[in-house]
């Protein structure tokens, strides 16, 4: 079973009131090609981040896909770091 969350302050609300203190911080970097005119691609970067929590038997999850730069990914790890997690960084990307 999996819960979604829409926004960071949702996630931590809901995974403190359950007594969850480890969370994992899951981010994947990738490049896509976008069309941007005719006969024109451009290549962008793309962020995906998931903050995962479990506690049997939910998973409780926030996703964030777009618009996300180095620092506003820092920035939401520094925000669960000082909530009181002990947060595990995970990078997905395929190597």
């Amino acid at each position: 079973m999996e819960k979604m969350f829409k926004t960071l302050d949702e996630f931590i609300a809901a995974v403190k009131e359950i007594g969850v203190s480890k969370i994992v911080f899951a981010q994947t970097n990738e490049k896509r090609a976008v069309q941007t005119g005719e006969n024109m691609v451009e290549v962008v970067q793309y962020v995906t981040v998931e903050i995962l929590a479990y506690k049997k038997p939910m998973i409780y999850k926030c996703r964030f896909d777009t618009g996300l730069d180095a620092a506003k990914l820092d920035e939401m790890y520094g925000r669960l770091v000082s909530a009181g997690f002990d947060v595990t960084r995970k990078s997905r990307n395929i190597t």
